[in-house]
């Protein structure tokens, strides 16, 4: 991030060297970010001891992801700021990247896009996902989103048969119920 164009733009632009200087010589330093980070905040009172010492943890553990890890982080916050064209945009990317190996990290992507779906109202594409989900790593929180999502883009006679077919799914129905209760209550 503090590359040396953003250090020559310090430097003239804003006429400060001693700044620029300074965040030259820290990016010689072993831990040259957070050091960095922590002058632009002191120096320029942004931002306290206090909020700095918040944004060196994210940094820190920043540091120890793998870039598709930092990636999906980057998506999961898109997705969380309900931004799910990005968040898609980024996961969908992701995913041809991803190792078949690592079936975990897919279907966490694959949840995350159910969840961009469903929250684009596309609660068919919603189910797919949740679903591939699902298929390449077992869990109940997929299954369960699967569910709601189907039972949002099917007619309830579908959504039954499913449930006829599928005895087994008979538990994370009532779960399913249950929040939809929940949600028309609020």
């Amino acid at each position: 991030f503090f590359c040396d164009a953003l250090i020559e733009w310090i430097r003239t632009e804003l006429d400060l060297p001693v700044f620029a200087n300074e965040l030259t010589m820290l990016r010689t330093k072993e831990d040259a970010l957070p050091k960095s980070v922590e002058y632009l905040f002191l120096a320029t009172g942004y931002y306290g001891k206090e909020e700095f010492e918040k944004v060196k943890s994210v940094i820190c553990e920043g540091s120890s992801l793998s870039v598709e890890e930092r990636r999906k982080m980057r998506a999961d916050v898109y997705c969380r700021k309900q931004k799910y064209k990005l968040a898609l945009s980024e996961y969908e990317d992701l995913l041809t990247f991803v190792p078949e190996a690592d079936e975990k990290f897919a279907a966490k992507l694959h949840h995350n896009m159910g969840v961009c779906h469903a929250g684009l109202f596309a609660y068919d594409r919603a189910a797919k996902e949740f679903k591939k989900a699902f298929d390449s790593y077992p869990n109940t929180e997929s299954y369960v989103q699967f569910l709601g999502a189907l039972k949002l883009c099917s007619s309830q006679e579908d959504y039954l048969n499913y449930l006829s077919e599928h005895p087994e799914s008979y538990e994370d129905s009532l779960e399913v119920e249950s929040r939809l209760t929940h949600i028309e209550q609020q």
